[in-house]
C-alpha cells in the first residue's frame, strides 16, 4: 500500500519531464527521417540530425532504414507514455532504445559522420534515466508481507 511518504506518491522528479523533453525531441527527429524530401525545411533538417543518415527511398537499404526508423518511433512513442505513467516498461524502452540508438551514433562517430546532437541528447537521456530519484518512481514497490524478517 503506498503511503504520502513513499517515493512512488511523490510529484514527478525533474529527471522524468527531462527524459520525457528528450524522447519527444528523438521522436521528432525520427518523424523529420521518416518525411525526409518533404517541402518543409524544418523537417529536412530534423532528418538531417537524425541517427541514421538519409538513403535513396526506393533503394532496398532505404526500405530497410524507414522500417527501422518507424520501429524506433512505435517503441519511442510508448516509452514517452510509458514514462509519464510512470510504468516500469515505459522506463526500460526508454533506457534500451537509447541505448541502442547511442551505441548506433558512436558507430557513425567511428566511421567518420558524426551525428553530435543524437549523442548529446542520447547521453544526455542515459545519465538522467539512471538518476536514483528517476529509477525510485519505476521499481516495483515491496509488499511488507512478502519481506521475511
Amino acid at each position: 500500500m503506498e503511503t504520502a511518504d513513499t517515493p512512488r506518491a511523490e510529484a514527478r522528479p525533474v529527471g522524468i519531464y527531462i527524459v520525457v523533453a528528450l524522447l519527444v525531441l528523438r521522436a521528432l527527429q525520427l518523424i523529420g527521417s521518416l518525411l525526409q524530401g518533404s517541402a518543409f525545411e524544418v523537417v529536412d533538417w530534423l532528418g538531417t540530425v537524425s541517427f541514421i543518415p538519409p538513403y535513396p527511398v526506393g533503394t532496398p537499404v532505404g526500405i530497410v532504414v524507414r522500417i527501422m526508423v518507424a520501429i524506433f518511433l512505435v517503441t519511442t512513442l510508448a516509452a514517452i507514455v510509458g514514462m509519464l505513467r510512470h510504468e516500469r516498461w515505459g522506463w526500460t524502452l526508454a533506457i534500451v532504445t537509447t541505448g541502442l540508438i547511442l551505441a548506433l551514433n558512436l558507430g557513425w562517430w567511428f566511421s567518420g559522420e558524426p551525428r553530435y546532437l543524437g549523442m548529446a541528447v542520447n547521453a544526455i537521456g542515459v545519465l538522467y534515466l539512471n538518476q536514483r530519484d528517476v529509477r525510485i518512481v519505476f521499481e516495483e514497490p515491496v509488499d511488507s508481507e512478502d519481506v521475511e524478517p
